[in-house]
C-alpha cells in the first residue's frame, strides 16, 4: 500500500485488547504541535502492538488469547506448562513462535464504533454513543494501524519439533470463520478456474 501500509481489524467490546488499544489512541499519531521544521517520522516512534498472524495449527493459541476468563495470563500457565512461547521485538513486544508472520504496528487514531452507524455521518471529531446492548448481543470497534516493521519469525528449520504434516501447515494461516477455526488450503497443482 502506497504511501503507507495499513491494517484494519475489529475487536469485540468490551475486551481487554480493545480497552488497552483505546487507552493508546490519544498517543496514536505524532504530535499535532510539530511543525514542518520539526517533523516526527512515524517509523521512528515505537510500535503500540505486534499483530501475530497465526498459522493453521495454532487454534489453541487463538483460544488462549481470546478467553481471559480461562487464561488470564496467556504467556504463563498455571498447569505447569510454559505457556505461549515468544520472543521480543525491538520495541519489547511479543512475537509468537510458529506464526506465519508478525507486523509491528502503531495506531493511527482512536477506535471507530461499528455499533453506531450515525457516527459515520456526523463528521470528524464526532463522539460515538455508548452501545445499547440487549442480552447476548455484542458490539465491536474498528482499529486502523500503520505497519512500522515486519518482524522476523522463526524459520521452519528452527521449529523442527513439529510432528510430520504440521510443517507445511505452518505456512497456511489460521482463519476464524462461522465461529470455528479453519485454514485456506492450497489449490492442487495444475487446477485452473
Amino acid at each position: 500500500m502506497d504511501p503507507y501500509p495499513l491494517v484494519a481489524f475489529a475487536l469485540r467490546i468490551p475486551s481487554r485488547m480493545a480497552t488497552a488499544l483505546s487507552s493508546l489512541s490519544s498517543s496514536a499519531s505524532p504530535s499535532s504541535s510539530s511543525t514542518s521544521n520539526d517533523v516526527i517520522s512515524f517509523s521512528t516512534l515505537p510500535a503500540h502492538m505486534v499483530i501475530n498472524l497465526l498459522s493453521a495449527p495454532q487454534a489453541s493459541t487463538a483460544i488462549t488469547f481470546s478467553r481471559p476468563d480461562l487464561y488470564p495470563a496467556p504467556f504463563t500457565s498455571t498447569s505447569g506448562s510454559e505457556g505461549v512461547k515468544y520472543t521480543l521485538s525491538e520495541d519489547g513486544l511479543p512475537v509468537l513462535h510458529g506464526v506465519v508472520g508478525a507486523l509491528s504496528c502503531r495506531l493511527v487514531g482512536g477506535p471507530i464504533p461499528l455499533y453506531d452507524l450515525d457516527y459515520f455521518g456526523a463528521g470528524a471529531g464526532a463522539k460515538a454513543r455508548e452501545p445499547f446492548l440487549g442480552r447476548g448481543e455484542v458490539a465491536s470497534e474498528l482499529f486502523i494501524a500503520r505497519v512500522v516493521r515486519v518482524e522476523r519469525v522463526l524459520s521452519l528449520e528452527a521449529e523442527s519439533e513439529h510432528e510430520d504434516g504440521e510443517e507445511w501447515e505452518r505456512t497456511l494461516p489460521l482463519v476464524y470463520h462461522r465461529r470455528s477455526y479453519t485454514s485456506c488450503h492450497p489449490r492442487p497443482a495444475g487446477k485452473k478456474d
